[in-house]
């Protein structure tokens, strides 16, 4: 009777640790992926995945040099055994600051294999996790990452508001010390901005710009006066450059 009653608290525990590995299996595919451990993978590198007892998966991390479209796939490699296969992509998110999940799949590719399709920006780091849909399978599979096609750069989001139409000052408000405005606000630029400035004439004289700043210096006579400021945004792998003008008027009285 003692022997069977071991032997059903040997059996529990058994199922016990099981239920656990399998849960903490599920949790450690989805969850954050270990930079230290994971392996660099190249464009059009094949590689071995060799999932060597039931549960295991592996990393890789993959950080395209050019954004686009690309696809992470497993294949047959190691034999012809048709298993299903799973795929997930992981990338951080800085504003976030957690890891994200950017897509996964099962079996959408060829046979019983997956095959995803991803948007990639480059010198992003990725992380792709392979391993059996069926957590028991051992064995193994290759995976590969390819670049399907380009992303078709979007408009720039620059936007520039300015701040107003005319400046009104008084020359005795002049007299003592210049007056320094910021003529318009900059928001959502894509990719850096650079300003270029058209002055002439008796402007050119009293009207100097600088980091977004327009200076109407000491001494301005009564007058009117224009400048002209040209804002770009040079724009980066998904958003064309643009340019906006936004002309700046001082009546000096």
């Amino acid at each position: 009777m003692k022997n069977y009653r071991i032997k059903i608290l040997i059996i529990s525990m058994l199922l016990a640790m099981a239920l656990a590995a399998e849960t903490c299996f599920a949790e450690d595919f989805t969850g954050d992926p270990d930079p230290e451990t994971a392996v660099p993978i190249l464009i059009d590198e094949e590689v071995q995945c060799s999932i060597g007892k039931p549960g295991d998966f592996s990393t890789y991390s993959f950080t395209p040099a050019e954004g686009g479209k690309y696809e992470f796939f497993s294949f047959n490699l190691l034999d012809d055994r048709v298993h299903d296969t799973y795929g997930l992509i992981m990338a951080y998110n800085d504003e976030q600051k957690r890891f994200e999940t950017v897509a996964e799949s099962s079996s959408g590719g060829a046979g019983s294999h997956f095959s995803i399709g991803f948007d990639a920006a480059a010198g992003t780091t990725y992380y792709l996790k392979a391993r059996y849909a069926d957590d028991q399978n051992t064995g193994g599979f290759g995976v590969k990452v390819t670049r399907t096609g380009y992303i078709e750069p979007e408009a720039n989001t620059l936007v520039v508001t300015p701040s107003k139409k005319t400046y009104k000052l008084k020359a005795k408000s002049l007299n003592k010390k210049a007056k320094v405005v910021k003529p318009f606000e900059v928001r959502t630029p894509q990719g850096a901005v650079s300003y270029n400035v058209s002055v002439s004439g008796k402007s050119r004289k009293y009207l100097s710009f600088r980091k977004g700043k327009v200076t109407i210096k000491k001494g301005t006579k009564k007058g009117r006066y224009t400048m002209t400021v040209k804002v770009t945004a040079a724009g980066n792998e998904n958003y064309l450059p643009m340019t906006k003008s936004c002309r700046i008027t001082v009546v000096v009285k």
